[in-house]
């Protein structure tokens, strides 16, 4: 904990605090938010029709055989407790995406209006409660359960990004929000590794072992939960351990204002037809596209397509997304050099990031699509392309800050409804791919890789960098009436003044 004191002991400077945080409660906001894919592949009874016939089939790959000439699929396919079709499992899916996204710009708002600490720490705890919850509803109410569990936690989990882009616009000062930022941001990614890998391993551990993967994040988010009300601070001059000389550099850097009560009231008419905020939302659609669909379904494209037993299924999950961590904060890296030399615009480093982020896994996806039954090839594809959606973190998740540092939260608000693709994706899978076919597989990757490309052909015309015109709204303040007593000071002052001049 002493690294946690900045002011006399000479610890860490508490930005850095702050952004270790951040980092942290992204990635356990992305675990409970995404576990559900690997986790489902166990509860429920598997569906596919296999047997000996299918093997070597053109459009389903080669079962695998043993030595005995036996064939030897995951040993868990029908223990399953639950027998829900895959069209129920895209509704639970989803349905955290049905609050989640709609509460976005609310959330918001109530961020800007009230302490951004407690925001953030109790809806990340309502989160964690519903995800140790989850297995009890499951077993009492089936899907519908389920389902409700997720809706609640989409609740929770809707308070976290409008909450962190008003904590940071205090916190993080221009010069530096691309590095700090992709590493709160790249936090998600984090998360997807441990998620993915951590998660397979319990599985793994014997049948019916999926809730303990829910009890275990879930207890993680309570510990965090309250380490964060202990160590967490709203801002610099509220933090007794941030030193005068950081304090300094930090007012003398950030631009947003210090108080929000006094912020003027929000702009929505200049918001809502601003092009650079639509380019960023439609930019945002095409990433939460790819990455929803990818996160949520990779785990079942593993098992049901390329026959991966549960424990391999999470390692290899989970690469795509260490690659793209990796890239991430290397990207962050190189955008503050980039910016400190002057190497590149803002604006074109966004649009350029924003489109290696959108396109690069779009055409890795696409390979490892019509990768067949080649599965080190496939696996590389999803690695390498999902890799190159590290540059995301310090090109569009930072863009509302650059083009509104005060009107943070209600802008990310509005920019998060790009995960309302949460409700439809996962959904369209489960429509599309039914008996998990490599045709339907491709449908799937082709409707994902063509959302993706066009939504940064847009952005790359109408992104910007720059702090937008109404981020200072001019105050029109009308003349205030004056109370009765002061008007009758202001008369005594004038007849003193007229009785001087009669006197001279």
């Amino acid at each position: 904990m002493f690294l946690f004191f900045g002011k006399k002991s000479g610890g860490i400077q508490q930005r850095y605090v702050i952004t270790i945080f951040g980092s942290t409660v992204t990635a356990l906001g992305c675990i409970l938010r995404y576990c559900i894919g690997i986790v489902i592949t166990e509860m429920v009874k598997y569906h596919k029709n296999v047997n000996e016939s299918s093997v070597g089939l053109s459009d389903s790959c080669p079962i695998p055989i043993d030595e005995d000439f036996n064939i030897t699929f995951i040993k868990s396919e029908h223990n399953g407790e639950f027998n829900w079709s895959e069209e129920t499992q895209g509704v639970i899916i989803s349905s955290l995406f049905w609050t989640y996204s709609t509460l976005q710009v609310p959330m918001g708002l109530v961020a800007s209006k009230f302490q951004p600490k407690f925001v953030i720490g109790f809806g990340i705890l309502l989160s964690g409660l519903c995800t140790i919850l989850l297995p009890f509803a499951a077993r009492i109410w089936g899907a519908a359960g389920v389902v409700m569990m997720r809706v609640f936690c989409g609740i929770g989990q809707s308070t976290l990004y409008p909450s962190l882009s008003v904590l940071l616009s205090s916190w993080i000062p221009p010069q530096e929000r691309a590095r700090l930022g992709s590493i709160i941001m790249v936090g998600e990614n984090v998360g997807t590794v441990i998620s993915m890998a951590l998660s397979g391993v319990v599985l793994s551990s014997g049948n019916n072992s999926w809730p303990y993967v829910f009890y275990l994040y879930g207890s993680l988010t309570i510990i965090w939960f309250i380490i964060w009300l202990i160590f967490g601070y709203n801002s610099p001059d509220t933090n007794p351990f941030t030193s005068d000389a950081e304090k300094k550099y930090l007012k003398e850097s950030i631009t947003a204002l210090s108080e929000n009560k006094n912020k003027p009231s929000t702009p929505w008419k200049e918001i809502a037809t601003s092009l650079p905020v639509w380019a960023n939302l439609i930019a945002q659609i095409g990433h939460e596209w790819g990455l929803i669909t990818i996160i949520n379904y990779l785990p079942k494209y593993m098992k049901s397509v390329l026959f991966y037993d549960i424990q391999k299924n999470g390692l290899l999950s989970a690469m795509p997304f260490f690659m793209m961590t990796v890239v991430g904060i290397s990207a962050g890296r190189l955008t503050d050099y980039m910016t400190d030399n002057n190497v590149l615009p803002v604006t074109s480093l966004r649009k350029l990031f924003t489109a290696i982020a959108n396109v690069g896994p779009a055409l890795g996806i696409l390979g490892a699509s019509y990768g067949g039954c080649n599965r080190m090839f496939v696996v590389s594809m999803f690695t390498i392309g999902m890799g190159t959606m590290g540059f995301f973190y310090p090109s569009l998740a930072v863009n509302p800050l650059d083009l509104s540092p005060n009107y943070a939260g209600e802008l990310m608000g509005i920019i998060g409804y790009g995960t309302a693709v949460g409700v439809i994706s996962p959904y369209l899978v489960g429509v599309l791919a039914p008996d998990h076919t490599l045709q339907q597989w491709r449908n799937v990757f082709k409707i994902t890789v063509t959302v993706m490309i066009i939504s940064s052909i847009f952005y790359i015309f109408a992104g910007s960098g720059k702090v937008q015109s109404w981020n200072k709204p001019v105050v029109h303040q009308k003349q205030e009436k004056k109370p009765i007593d002061d008007l009758e000071q202001d008369i005594r002052n004038i007849e003193n003044k007229f009785d001087i001049i009669s006197a001279v």
